[in-house]
C-alpha cells in the first residue's frame, strides 16, 4: 500500500486546534503551527475504512474493550518492540496527559517533588504544578548537536522529597531515542533512590530505519516493577481525535492503585471510535473476532 506524502490537506474549518485555532493563539493566521505533535497526513486507509464501518453499524453506546482488543496491543508491542507483556497489566484513558495526571495524584503527594528533563513536552510541568507538586528540572545536555540526560546534576537534585520522574522516550522535542545503556544508567539512579519511572513512550513506533526504540520498563524485571509506561496509536497514525491511551503497568499494586483511581472518576470506559475491530465474516449484522495488528 503507497500513501502521497506530498498532497496538501485543507483542515481549516474542522475545528483543528492546530490550524483554526492560529489566530487566536498567536495573534496570526498565516503562519506555520508548528508549536503542536498534529500530523496532516491522512489515516491509513485500514484505520478510515474501519471508522466508516463502525459509523455505518449506527449504534453508538457503551462500548467495553475485548480481550482480542489487549492481544493485539500487546502483540504489536511484542513484534515492534521486542517486550512480552501480558494483557492484565495494560489499563486505559483518554489520554496520556490524562493518564499522567492521574499518575502524578495517585503516586505521589501535595508538595512531593517529580522531576522533569527539559526541554521537553510543554504540558509536563503543568501536569506537576497543578497537582500542587513541586516541579524540579534536571535539563539535557546539548554536546556537539546532541542531547543526553545529565545524569551528575540529577543526582545532586535527588533528595526524600523526589518520588517520581517522568521520561519522555522517545524524547519530544529533541527527537533522541535514549539507547539501552542511557536508559540503564537513569533506571539505576531511579532504583537506588525509589523513584518511580513514568515512561511517556508515545512516539515509540516513529523510529528511523537502522534504530531501535527500547521501552524502559523491557530492560530488567526491576525496572518493569518501577515504572508505569504511557502509550497511544494518536502520534504514529494520527488518531489523537479518537482519545485513546494504553498504559501498562507490571506491578500489581501500582495497577491496582491507578485502577481505583481511573474507576473514581469514571474513566474507564473509551471511545467508541477507538475501538472498532475488523470483521472476519458478517454474523448478526455485528462484529466478530479482531484481526492482529
Amino acid at each position: 500500500m503507497h500513501y502521497d506524502f506530498d498532497q496538501v490537506h485543507n483542515r481549516f474549518h474542522t475545528d483543528s486546534i492546530k490550524w483554526d485555532r492560529t489566530e487566536k493563539l498567536f495573534g496570526d493566521k498565516d503562519i506555520l503551527p508548528m508549536w503542536i505533535a498534529d500530523m496532516d497526513f491522512r489515516c491509513p486507509l485500514p484505520v478510515i475504512e474501519r471508522l466508516i464501518s463502525r459509523a455505518e453499524h449506527g449504534i453508538f453506546g457503551y462500548t467495553a474493550r475485548s480481550d482480542s482488543y489487549f492481544e493485539s496491543f500487546a502483540g504489536w508491542v511484542k513484534r515492534r518492540h521486542h517486550w512480552e507483556i501480558k494483557k492484565e497489566w495494560i489499563r486505559c484513558s483518554s489520554g496520556i496527559l490524562t493518564a499522567l495526571s492521574i499518575i502524578v495524584q495517585t503516586f505521589t503527594e501535595p508538595e512531593d517533588k517529580v522531576i522533569i528533563q527539559p526541554p521537553v513536552y510543554h504540558p509536563f510541568p503543568g501536569i506537576v504544578q497543578k497537582n500542587n507538586r513541586e516541579l524540579v528540572l534536571n535539563p539535557l545536555m546539548l554536546n556537539n548537536g546532541r542531547y543526553e540526560m545529565d545524569y551528575d546534576e540529577l543526582i545532586g537534585k535527588i533528595d526524600p522529597k523526589v518520588k517520581m520522574i517522568i521520561l519522555c522516550n522517545p524524547h519530544n522535542p529533541v527527537g533522541r531515542v535514549w539507547t539501552k545503556a542511557e536508559l540503564e544508567r537513569l533506571g539505576q539512579i531511579c532504583a537506588e533512590h525509589d523513584i518511580l519511572v513514568v515512561s511517556d513512550e508515545a512516539h515509540f513506533d516513529l523510529i528511523h530505519n537502522g534504530h531501535r526504540h527500547t521501552p524502559f520498563a523491557s530492560i530488567s524485571e526491576q525496572f518493569a516493577l518501577g515504572s508505569i509506561t504511557c502509550t497511544a496509536p494518536s502520534k504514529t497514525f494520527n488518531m489523537a481525535g479518537l482519545q485513546m491511551s494504553n498504559i501498562i503497568i507490571p506491578d500489581q499494586q501500582k495497577r491496582a492503585m491507578f485502577t481505583k483511581a481511573l474507576d473514581m472518576l469514571h474513566l474507564s470506559l473509551s471511545n467508541t471510535f477507538g475501538l472498532p475491530k475488523r470483521p472476519t465474516d458478517t454474523v448478526m449484522n455485528g462484529w466478530t473476532n479482531a484481526s492482529r495488528m
